[in-house]
């Protein structure tokens, strides 16, 4: 993992100085995600705080994820707060890209083998697709739009495509989702949620991805743990009535495995690097793992 756009301390405290009052007395880069550059900043005081630098996204997706998290924290959601500019933005220039500063949350990243993590991530993940039915952004992008463009002829036979056509087409379970609920997307305290980060991939989709997504990442290893997902799954459906069920689960799994596999491939071929993480330190040999115990 790298920091993407490197900036020298003597050149950004002034820059935060300026548009935000604060006096960063440290600055470290972070080596968490794949999309974007983040340093952990600290003022003289000992306060904390994130410093995310966009890499590609366009103003009109930063607008959309920013208005999102302040929504999210005006409902009292364990997100991080955006610190606005003096002049009321809460984004700025920076190095001609755009950045935003944030809280830092200081938790541990969950556990793939806590099961009472996921059900707290239950918790979480019914409250937002609940809230968010209500929710609107004039700037925004449908991620099925993303999902059509995969190639899934050798990832999922017949019946498996026309499940995931079926469950595009149930229009009630659309709203804005995370999009990227990995583990080390997620703080916990003492196995309490504190914090949900990295809204980078939210947008307008399909509940069954974000619920892909969170299988994949939490419940699949040498097997699929099914009791695993049942315990999200009586949380989670407290108000949303998607029923338990192999015949969607399954195919879901691969199509969220198949999007980030070519997600974080585009990117190391796009920028020459490795990607490595907290959760995928061996990009390869999960994928291949995976797929072979879906299949």
């Amino acid at each position: 993992m790298a920091v993407y756009t490197t900036i020298q301390e003597n050149i950004l405290c002034p820059i935060i100085f300026d548009h935000y009052s604060i006096e960063i007395d440290h600055l470290q880069p972070i080596d968490q995600g794949i999309s974007d550059s983040n340093y952990l900043l600290t003022d003289r005081r000992g306060v904390s705080y994130i410093l995310k630098i966009y890499e590609n996204k366009d103003i009109l997706g930063i607008q959309a994820e920013l208005y999102l998290l302040e929504h999210l924290y005006r409902m009292y959601f364990p997100v991080p707060r955006l610190y606005p500019t003096n002049i009321g933005l809460t984004y700025i220039n920076l190095s001609n890209k755009y950045a935003c500063l944030c809280e830092y949350i200081k938790g541990e990243s969950g556990s793939v083998h806590n099961i009472y993590q996921l059900q707290e991530l239950g918790s979480f993940v019914r409250r937002f697709h609940t809230m968010n039915r209500s929710f609107d952004s004039t700037s925004y992008t449908y991620f099925q739009n993303e999902i059509f463009d995969l190639d899934l002829t050798y990832f999922l036979n017949n019946k498996e495509t026309s499940v995931i056509d079926e469950t595009l087409g149930h229009f009630n379970l659309y709203g804005w989702i995370h999009g990227d609920l990995f583990p080390d997307n997620t703080l916990f305290r003492k196995d309490k949620l504190i914090g949900v980060i990295d809204f980078g991939e939210a947008r307008k989709g399909s509940y069954y991805f974000e619920l892909g997504v969170i299988f994949l990442s939490w419940c699949v290893g040498k097997e699929i743990d099914q009791k695993k997902i049942r315990a999200f799954m009586e949380i989670y459906n407290e108000y949303i009535d998607i029923p338990y069920s192999e015949d969607w689960i399954i195919p879901w799994i691969k199509v969220s495995a198949r999007y980030f596999h070519n997600l974080r491939k585009n990117i190391e071929l796009k920028r020459n690097i490795k990607i490595s993480s907290l959760y995928l330190n061996n990009l390869e040999d999960i994928f291949k793992r995976q797929m072979q115990v879906l299949h």
